[in-house]
Formats: C-alpha cells, sequence, structure tokens
C-alpha cells in the first residue's frame, strides 16, 4: 500500500515556507529601489533656506537613501535563507517607518515599509541559516 499523503494544510505550509525568501527577496529590492527613487524626489520645503536649515531637512532623505541601498543588498541573503539579512532587513524596515513617519511625512512610503516589516515578521521561520554581520 501507499503512504497517505499529507493533509492540505501541512502541504500549503510547506510551499509558503519555501516561496517565502524568494518572494521577500524581490519585494525587499523593489522597496528598497523605490526607496532611492523616492529620495530623487526634491523636497520643495527645502529650497531656498539657509544651508544649515537645508542640511538638517535633507539628512532623512540620505538616510532613507542608504537605508534603500541597504535593502537592496539584504535582498540577496534573504534569497539565501540568511538569518542576519532577515535581522537588519526588519532593522532598516523599522527605520523607514520612523523616517518616513516623522522626519519626512509621506504616507505611501509609509505604507511601503510597513508592509515590508509585516511581511518579514510574517515569513520568520523562513530565514534559518546563521551568518555572520562581518
Amino acid at each position: 500500500m501507499t503512504e497517505p499523503s499529507q493533509p492540505l494544510s501541512n502541504r500549503i505550509r510547506a510551499a509558503r515556507f519555501d516561496r517565502a525568501p524568494r518572494y521577500l527577496a524581490v519585494i525587499t529590492f523593489l522597496v528598497g529601489a523605490l526607496a532611492l527613487i523616492s529620495a530623487a524626489i526634491p523636497n520643495p520645503s527645502a529650497s531656498g533656506k539657509a544651508p544649515l536649515q537645508r542640511l538638517i531637512l535633507e539628512t532623512p532623505v540620505m538616510a532613507l537613501t542608504l537605508g534603500g541601498s541597504a535593502l537592496m543588498l539584504m535582498s540577496l541573503g534573504l534569497a539565501r535563507r540568511l538569518q542576519a539579512a532577515w535581522v537588519l532587513s526588519v532593522f532598516l524596515a523599522l527605520h523607514g517607518i520612523v523616517a518616513t513617519l516623522f522626519l519626512r511625512p509621506r504616507p505611501l512610503e509609509f505604507v511601503m515599509y510597513f508592509a515590508l516589516f509585516a511581511l518579514l515578521n510574517l515569513a520568520r521561520k523562513s530565514f534559518f541559516r546563521r551568518s555572520s554581520l562581518l
């Protein structure tokens, strides 16, 4: 006799576990790319200000640019199921949430970072490979 197959719910969980890192790698790369594109949009409130005021207004933009670049790099680690890439991606998503909520209010970017944060937390168990940060 043949062995009974797994229940449907177990097969769905297994498929989600296998595919989550690839999908999250693509989503993380897209969020990073959108962060870079969004940072290229000029801030109208910063034009015509003194250099020090402009520096203060544009610092969050620089931070979001670096965060977007780092997210694009982290997508490679997420595709390989690296735990360190997951941790850094979660911190970068939180950084994006805080920066877009308080420093440079843009609702669409806030939703984008929050969705990435939520998806990363839902797929936490898929990133099990240990790696060092250095």
